[in-house]
């Protein structure tokens, strides 16, 4: 192939159909993710993170399929945000870096995590659908922390008599409460603060 001067052929490639539909749905999803961190759920339309995104309504149903299909795909970015990294073996630092990270990203006012967070607690009083997108979070989230939480007592760092189902329990609405007080809250403490009391609260509850 001949490069014309001062260009590169990885420059000159052409996007994938793939990439494309990657980039575009991403689009569609920071789109989705502002207008729920600005107005709930109430806010989103397809019509509208069309109109934020530069595409029309119609590439929208294309991509997802329904309002609902691009929540649920929201939910599922949402939530991958804070999720452990591959290779990350359970245990209470993976539990710790869970929860380090909750706090930075709302404190962050990363709107992925604003936007999760309020369409869950309106999740409480909307359709069955709805609803069921975050009893799937919760049902991931849950396995997560029951896997480190047996791995720490195994490994002797959790006690052994802890009751591993209310202590995720717990330590879920711990999270999610104190992650909504954290934008609801208009003289918040700093996320430095917030992280060195949540982790040792976690620590102390636990051994």
């Amino acid at each position: 192939m001949i490069v014309p001067s001062g260009a590169s052929p990885t420059r000159l490639r052409r996007r994938t159909q793939q990439e494309r539909r990657a980039q575009t749905e991403r689009r569609l999803l920071d789109a989705a993710a502002s207008l729920l961190a600005q107005g709930g759920a109430s806010a989103v339309t397809l019509a509208e993170i069309g109109r934020v995104a530069g595409y029309s309504r119609g590439i929208v149903t294309h991509q997802f399929g329904s309002r609902l299909g691009l929540l649920t795909a929201f939910a599922e970015v949402a939530q991958e945000r804070v999720e452990p990294r591959p290779g990350d073996p359970p245990g209470i630092e993976r539990l710790l870096n869970l929860a380090r990270a909750y706090v930075d990203l709302v404190a962050s006012g990363d709107a992925y995590s604003r936007g999760f967070l309020l369409l869950w607690a309106e999740s409480l009083r909307a359709a069955p659908e709805i609803r069921e997108i975050f009893a799937a979070r919760d049902r991931r989230l849950t396995e997560e922390i029951v896997a480190d939480l047996v791995a720490g007592q195994a490994a002797g760092e959790v006690r052994a008599d802890l009751d591993v189902e209310v202590a995720t329990t717990v330590l879920i609405g711990q999270l999610r409460g104190l992650a909504l007080q954290l934008i609801l809250g208009e003289d918040a403490p700093s996320a430095d603060a917030v992280k060195a009391a949540l982790v040792e609260g976690i620590r102390r509850s636990l051994a």
